[in-house]
């Protein structure tokens, strides 16, 4: 199953770890070669993949070049393997992606003769703990500068496939990430009219950002003022701007993961009916937090409700149904009720790629 499934993940692999349910790229497998091989050049035979972050910072700052960081599982994770094969492994990628990026693999092996080969272990730690790396892959793109701009991992369709992904994350994320730079470092100085200006023009920029913008974090400062109880507090807002701003940040936030359970909870009391968007973003947020058996409980209650009022966006309510399956499946151990969340999943967006192998299971457990 690719990384991110379309921003499911991040609920789903938390659980993952707590109750054994299928993680989004790891199994039981052993075996394979370290994940450094990657990206050989065939004619010269020499790897273009540093394995040392520090290294691949100082020829990055040399060349003028970005970095593409692969978190893998060399040894266990088949996601992993399927990347490096499809993608990292070809001539071709490498000499088309290696014009804007200097390649590193940070590798985490469970095999004690492979994790005495990696240069230094402790820092693929400390790295993995600032990236808040938790599936693998985890492929991050980012400055010399240690500003990060894009976060993906396995996808389907080759090397010249990904690589225009990622050509695409390197233009737009990096436009995005000084736009939104520009508007923090401004905000944090402004006062009056001007404030509300640049407040207007974050919560704008932030409604366009993908759900996994590592960026989002310079502009959370503002989003927060906006979402405040009794909304902004600059001066050129009235009753109702205050009110569209405190939504759209709210709504933002929530999206974005960036939110607190104070937030979540401001946000259904401003949207008790689902009139506004922000009660399907509540329960989309407290799914990710659901990681344990009591709190996963308390999210399907919520799932079920907001059902019978009514989701407005399709998507969003295919990843809670799909939540839903995943949890009956792995907690409750329940395929027959896991199966009726999967077809509602697919009667409302058909049978995703990134949802296939989750639907065929468990269609086929009820057939």
């Amino acid at each position: 199953m690719p990384s991110r499934l379309a921003w499911l993940s991040v609920p789903l692999l938390g659980l993952a770890v707590v109750f054994g349910m299928p993680a989004a790229h790891a199994d039981e497998g052993a075996g394979g070669e370290s994940g450094a091989d990657a990206g050989r050049d065939a004619d010269v035979g020499v790897s273009l993949w540093l394995d040392d972050y520090d290294t691949a910072m100082n020829v990055g700052k040399r060349e003028g070049k970005d970095l593409l960081i692969n978190f893998t599982g060399s040894d266990w994770c088949p996601w992993c393997k399927k990347l490096d094969a499809e993608v990292f492994a070809k001539p071709e990628f490498s000499a088309a992606a290696s014009k804007h990026f200097v390649f590193v693999t940070l590798d985490y092996p469970r095999s004690p003769q492979i994790q005495a080969r990696l240069p230094n272990p402790k820092r693929n730690a400390q790295l993995q703990t600032r990236f808040s790396v938790t599936e693998f892959p985890a492929v991050i793109l980012m400055t010399t500068k240690g500003d990060a701009y894009a976060r993906t991992g396995y996808r389907k369709g080759g090397w010249k496939t990904y690589f225009q992904h990622l050509d695409q994350l390197r233009v737009r994320n990096r436009k995005q990430m000084r736009a939104a730079m520009e508007v923090a470092g401004a905000f944090a100085a402004a006062k009056g009219v001007e404030r509300s200006k640049l407040m207007r023009e974050g919560l704008r920029q932030m409604k366009s950002f993908p759900i996994d913008a590592p960026y989002a974090d310079v502009l959370i400062p503002l989003a927060r003022e906006a979402a405040a109880p009794k909304g902004p507090t600059v001066d050129s807002h009235t009753a109702d701007s205050q009110r569209d701003a405190q939504v759209l940040a709210l709504a933002s936030l929530m999206r974005l993961a960036r939110s607190t359970p104070e937030e979540e909870e401001r946000a259904r009391k401003l949207d008790p009916a689902a009139e506004l968007g922000l009660l399907e973003l509540a329960v989309d947020a407290q799914c990710r937090r659901s990681k344990s058996k009591e709190t996963v409980a308390a999210a399907l209650t919520a799932i079920v409700k907001l059902e019978k009022i009514g989701i407005e966006d399709k998507q969003l309510a295919a990843r809670l149904f799909v939540n839903a399956a995943h949890w009956h499946e792995g907690i409750y151990r329940d395929a027959k009720t896991a199966a009726k969340w999967a077809q509602k999943a697919i009667d409302l967006v058909g049978t995703q790629p990134e949802y296939a192998e989750l639907f065929g299971r468990l269609l086929n457990k009820t057939d």
